[in-house]
């Protein structure tokens, strides 16, 4: 997902100036991923153990967050590389579900458009909120 919002980044660039300093702010989210290595590592393994005891992975976004939600849940539903088949892991996308997506916006309130999923699906999960805004979904 970096790689591709770096493409997008740098279509939008109209001069050496700008894509120097877009490269740049990229180059600090991968220093600060290899700084929180030991954080990551935790958490692959937090998952992982999840996964290996029955858990799933349950992914949420609104607007493009809620189309890159899809797309990880597609590459963990099928295959992340062409090259490497495996069993498939257990992850599914709210984002995906219209029907209830819209009765709850309708019937509830658009604030609580993922409450209700979660409220069913709280055991053994795993939940990957996806957002560009921070504190866009309230859960």
């Amino acid at each position: 997902m970096i790689i591709i919002h770096s493409l997008v980044c740098i279509y939008k660039i109209n001069n050496q100036k700008d894509l120097i300093k877009t490269i740049s702010k990229h180059q600090k989210v991968f220093s600060t991923l290899v700084n929180e290595a030991n954080t990551l590592d935790l958490i692959i393994n937090l998952i992982y153990k999840k996964l290996k005891k029955g858990g799933k992975i349950m992914f949420c976004g609104n607007g493009g967050s809620a189309a890159d939600a899809q797309h990880l849940t597609a590459e963990l539903l099928v295959r992340l590389r062409p090259t490497k088949n495996r069993s498939p892991i257990p992850a599914l996308s709210l984002a995906m579900d219209t029907s209830t997506i819209t009765a709850c916006s309708n019937d509830y309130d658009f604030d609580r458009l993922f409450s209700r999923n979660f409220k069913v699906f709280i055991i053994k999960m795993i939940y990957y909120l996806l957002s560009q805004h921070q504190a866009t979904l309230k859960i």
